[in-house]
């Protein structure tokens, strides 16, 4: 294996690889993946209208934190031009390379408490509490679910909670920098490939608060009761009042780092040349990484005049690491 390094580094005539004396451009399609962590925190307070100081907010919902390494597939393009090698050992040459790099990526939920959604009652397939009466509640239970006979409360209600969520744009932008260094080896020839990177991407984030507050506490909806002709009274009367607070938010980030391909070129039909390649980079995100928003929803109703309050914050690490693998399809010119 040494031999055939050595071999590459003597800069003969002979040993001067395809396309060696002109400007080569090339296309590529490539693949991998990205990973990075990223870090998650929410919390949620009530301004109580009525309280002795309005503006002491109480906590609403625990806080939550949380980690995630993300991992995001890609499938893209890249367009490059090499310039001519010089006449010393490896063939040194420069490259330029500019990438398309469309992500294949799903949500990922960061901090989460519960399962936010929309409050329902404890039992299983229930319509939505707001539209309990509505869709359920007849004189005679003839053709619809009987009305609620059974309370429930602001504790075993379904559908509260407090989410974030997170999700790569589906679009990035890769540029890189570098050098060439041939060699062949076992009679391949290869090209070694440092360069210095650039990533541009983008992130959103989107919160979910649904909180149940109920007068009285252990009564969230109306409960009915039979009477003896199979029609229902009002037993006791419910109030919920359903706190749906949403936000979003999105950060654009621009990345540098160092990386290195290993490239084998494989065949050649007249002036195209085929080649693989496979490689590694990382890049740094400098300055601020930090995605922080929030959100707030007013009522004035039986409970009083309140403010349900929520934020969120996303913290991305400042290393990102891809993988690269690809084809590339070189124009080395007729007779190169």
């Amino acid at each position: 294996m040494l031999q055939g390094v050595a071999h590459g580094a003597a800069a003969g005539e002979e040993d001067a690889p395809p396309g060696a004396d002109r400007w080569v451009p090339s296309l590529a399609a490539i693949t991998g993946v990205t990973f990075s962590d990223q870090n998650g925190a929410q919390g949620s307070f009530l301004l109580d209208g009525e309280s002795a100081d309005p503006n002491a907010p109480q906590e609403l919902r625990p806080p939550r934190f949380r980690g995630d390494r993300v991992v995001v597939p890609y499938f893209g393009g890249a367009v490059e031009l090499m310039t001519p090698a010089l006449r010393l050992a490896w063939f040194p040459r420069l490259f330029v390379t500019a990438e398309v790099l469309p992500h294949f990526a799903s949500s990922r939920v960061l901090a989460v408490d519960g399962a936010p959604s929309r409050i329902r009652g404890p039992e299983l397939n229930t319509v939505l509490a707001v539209e309990e009466d509505a869709q359920h509640y007849q004189t005679k239970g003839v053709g619809a679910s009987e009305p609620r006979t059974q309370a429930f409360d602001e504790t075993t209600a379904n559908g509260q909670g407090m989410k974030e969520v997170a999700e790569v744009d589906q679009l990035a932008f890769g540029a890189k920098i570098g050098g060439a260094f041939a060699f062949q080896l076992r009679g391949r020839q290869l090209r070694l490939k440092p360069s210095i990177g650039w990533l541009h991407y983008k992130l959103g984030v989107k919160g979910l608060l649904v909180d149940p507050s109920c007068r009285p506490a252990s009564t969230c909806t109306n409960v009915y009761q039979r009477e003896v002709d199979g029609t229902f009274s009002l037993k006791t009367a419910g109030f919920l009042r359903e706190s749906i607070v949403t936000g979003h938010d999105s950060g654009v980030f621009d990345a540098v780092g160092p990386g290195i391909e290993l490239e084998m070129d494989t065949a050649r039909a007249g002036a195209i040349g085929f080649s693989i390649f496979a490689g590694i980079h990382a890049y740094y995100i400098p300055g601020d990484r930090d995605i922080t928003f929030s959100s707030a929803r007013s009522f004035s109703d039986q409970l009083g005049n309140d403010t349900d309050l929520a934020f969120w914050k996303t913290r991305i690490s400042p290393w990102i690491y891809r993988g690269i693998v690809g084809v590339r399809f070189q124009w080395l010119g007729e007779g190169g």
